[in-house]
């Protein structure tokens, strides 16, 4: 079975030497869907900004696509693993959704007519075609989530990390986000609170807690198991 991301005893310290992750290890296989869920502060966001480089691990190793991810092979690397971030609008920060959905295909070297083409299929994956010339700030909060997600789709990564994809939004928006995330064909890895969410979407849950993995197995297995999602602090989606 190819495994897609690897990672290894993943360690990471902050410069106060608080440490974050602790020995984490999993792998990830293509076209997986991963719920990464646990209490505040269980590690969740720090090991999703490890997976394309933001961060860089003080102990472990990460493999993407079979290669080690490290300063050398960064620059490669990088644009298989598209990150979404919890808040839309640190993701969106140019006049017009366009300038924002081009921007990584332009950082690229991508030629006009590619960057174009691209643009628009990934507005249209989204189901926000011709929003092109609407200026970002003016959007819903839902518009904005799904434009974040387009930022990254025009770079056409093989993975898709989201931070916190639901979260703030209401329940149509919701919705929505959830129907187009259960449509996209990358493989999806998720941080979350919300366990419908969860359900809905993904195939496997990984619970983090204290920055170590806690429990790992099928969606259907872990949050019907009460006790085990007391014991780290959080609640059954059916409760």
């Amino acid at each position: 079975m190819q495994h897609i991301v690897s990672v290894n005893a993943l360690g990471y310290s902050y410069h106060d030497g608080t440490a974050a992750l602790r020995g984490i290890s999993l792998q990830i296989t293509v076209g997986e869907r991963v719920a990464i869920i646990g209490p505040n502060g269980a590690g969740k966001t720090t090991l999703l900004l490890h997976l394309n480089g933001i961060l860089q691990p003080t102990a472990g190793t990460i493999e993407i696509c079979g290669r080690k991810l490290d300063r050398a092979s960064i620059a490669e690397l990088r644009p298989k693993v598209g990150v979404v971030f919890q808040n839309a609008d640190d993701q969106l920060f140019m006049p017009t959704v366009f300038d924002d959905v081009a921007f990584g295909p332009l950082n690229m070297g991508l030629p006009p007519d590619e960057v174009k083409r691209r643009v628009s299929a990934a507005l249209s994956d989204v189901g926000l075609a011709g929003f092109e010339r609407k200026a970002p700030y003016h959007l819903s909060g839902g518009e904005k989530k799904a434009i974040a997600i387009a930022t990254v789709l025009s770079m056409s990564p093989e993975i898709l990390v989201l931070d916190e994809p639901t979260g703030s939004l209401d329940h149509r928006a919701r919705r929505r986000l959830i129907r187009l995330l259960a449509q996209l064909p990358h493989t999806l890895i998720t941080a979350t609170h919300d366990l419908r969410m969860v359900m809905d979407v993904c195939g496997r849950v990984i619970i983090l807690d204290g920055g170590k993995v806690a429990a790992d197995g099928r969606t259907s297995d872990i949050l019907l198991d009460a006790k085990l999602l007391e014991s780290h602090g959080l609640e059954s989606p059916d409760s």
